[in-house]
């Protein structure tokens, strides 16, 4: 580059300091750089090969790549907790509204419902890191997360050099990583209900998860707010799926089995995988057009079959919702009768057992955890499941997830 004013080139450049202020000045394209690979999933290797592409210089090294993920760290935190205690401010205000006090004092916690869902690294039983958030079913935003690790590669690491010179040395200043043993959900799912009345000012008095889970018993267990029990909520969404679940299973366990027609269960004009999809959307329309309103969601549960079952010559719609799912209602010329009445009969106890008013008690809500799960694709975008990383930076993945 030449000066315009003396004539001279230069091929030598720096960055600004930009806003640092620390001891260890960073530079501030360092930050943006680290910050943008991490958002991606990436890490080290990946600024080296974007250098290699451009042909330019090598970027920082390895030790300056950790130091700036660590201040990027801190910063992350910093702002998710300040997102998350704001989350809880907002629900607080929003439960205590309606009394006589419209103002919540600091010392009261509001009572409130959150959904918990716990994410792994990797799939099955061999991750080592794992991600349990809490989100607000009033306000679907998260109030808090809690990250949860088995390993410490440090550990391993000296764990063969007990008897050398530097291993007592090491263990003075070592801070291990490993922060819980068992079930990192449940351990995730007690922890945040152990703090929510100290840092939240909250109670979280009903557990909107997955199914009878260690998680919640967990919980019940610990007692967190004494004798208010926590209630159990389910998620619309799984209970959905649980449907599908039970006919697809029915359906692989009498694959030989000749029904009272004398025919299999499966086929065409039976129950096909694209029929139990059907069925299984039906029944999860049946609860969740049906919030607060039990009666009405088992009618609309119990219509499914006599809808599915009708034939041309007895159509059997009367139990149908009539702004819903039953297309013979919207036009009876064009619709195509369904399923046999023979696998109907087969059928019929699992939708007998989902019909339980116990169950669907806990569906009146008509929530799922698609909140969560949005909040875990958010983590896993920006923390590789491809490659082993360390608890602070997935740490740094879930606060940037948080603030985004």
């Amino acid at each position: 580059m030449k000066c315009l004013e003396c004539g001279e080139w230069n091929t030598n450049f720096n960055t600004s300091d930009g806003s640092s202020t620390a001891t260890h000045k960073l530079k501030e394209v360092n930050v943006r750089m680290v910050a943008f690979v991490r958002s991606i999933g990436r890490g080290h290797s990946a600024l080296q090969n974007f250098s290699m592409y451009l042909n330019s210089s090598q970027p920082m090294t390895r030790k300056t790549y950790s130091r700036t993920l660590h201040r990027i760290h801190s910063a992350s935190k910093d702002i998710a907790m300040e997102s998350m205690n704001a989350a809880a401010k907002e629900v607080r205000e929003l439960k205590t509204s309606g009394m006589v006090n419209d103002t919540p004092t600091e010392s009261n916690a509001a009572d409130c419902t959150v959904s918990l869902d716990g994410s792994w690294q990797h799939r099955g039983h061999a991750s080592h890191h794992g991600v349990v958030t809490a989100i607000s079913v009033d306000t679907q935003k998260c109030v808090d997360a809690e990250v949860l690790t088995n390993i410490c590669k440090w550990c391993q690491h000296w764990e063969a050099k007990k008897e050398s010179v530097g291993y007592e040395k090491w263990k003075l200043t070592h801070i291990c990583k490993i922060n819980h043993t068992g079930s990192a959900e449940a351990v995730g799912a007690v922890r945040i209900f152990s703090w929510s009345e100290q840092m939240r000012k909250l109670r979280y008095k009903q557990y909107l998860g997955e199914g009878d889970s260690a998680s919640f018993k967990k919980v019940l267990e610990t007692k967190p707010y004494g004798n208010l029990e926590v209630e159990k909520l389910e998620c619309v969404g799984h209970i959905q799926k649980r449907c599908g679940t039970r006919l697809r299973k029915l359906k692989n366990e009498n694959k030989r089995l000749k029904l009272d027609d004398r025919k299999g269960l499966g086929g065409i004009g039976r129950l096909t995988d694209k029929k139990i999809d059907t069925l299984q959307n039906y029944y999860g329309f049946a609860i969740r057009q049906n919030p607060g309103n039990l009666d009405k969601m088992l009618c609309d549960i119990m219509a499914v079959l006599p809808h599915v079952g009708s034939t041309d010559v007895n159509p059997n719609h009367g139990g149908c919702p009539n702004d819903s799912w039953c297309k013979y209602k919207l036009n009876p010329e064009k619709y195509r009768h369904g399923l046999p009445q023979a696998v109907m009969d087969f059928i019929q106890p699992v939708f007998t057992d989902l019909a339980n008013e116990d169950l669907l008690r806990k569906c009146l809500h008509g929530k799922t955890q698609n909140s969560n799960e949005t909040l875990n694709k958010l983590v896993w975008q920006r923390c590789s499941k491809e490659v082993y990383v360390e608890r602070e930076t997935i740490e740094e993945a879930v606060f940037s997830a948080i603030s985004f």
